[in-house]
């Protein structure tokens, strides 16, 4: 890692454990939404909304039901993909 990566890495575990009861909180709230396998409507739902109150672009959902978001960046640098099942296993 360079520097600089080490410094953006310091920053995010930084705000992940200022941050780690909201985000635990929003991973119950999600799970508590009913998404049987091929029944994840409801919760493809609720994660849209919440992507949209988070300020994400192009909130959109798909037949399957899966959920495509675009947040922008504040600086430039490489795209980063995040990618997750919706259904309960």
């Amino acid at each position: 890692m360079t520097t600089i990566d080490q410094q953006l890495l310091t920053q995010l575990l930084t705000y992940y454990q200022a941050h780690l009861e909201d985000i635990i909180a929003e991973n119950i709230a999600v799970c508590e939404v009913a998404a049987p396998p091929f029944q994840e409507l409801e919760r493809a739902r609720y994660v849209a909304r919440r992507l949209q109150e988070a300020g994400a672009e192009s909130v959109s959902i798909d037949e399957t039901p899966n959920v495509y978001a675009q947040i922008s960046g504040q600086q430039p640098g490489p795209t980063l993909m995040v990618t997750a099942h919706l259904d309960t296993v």
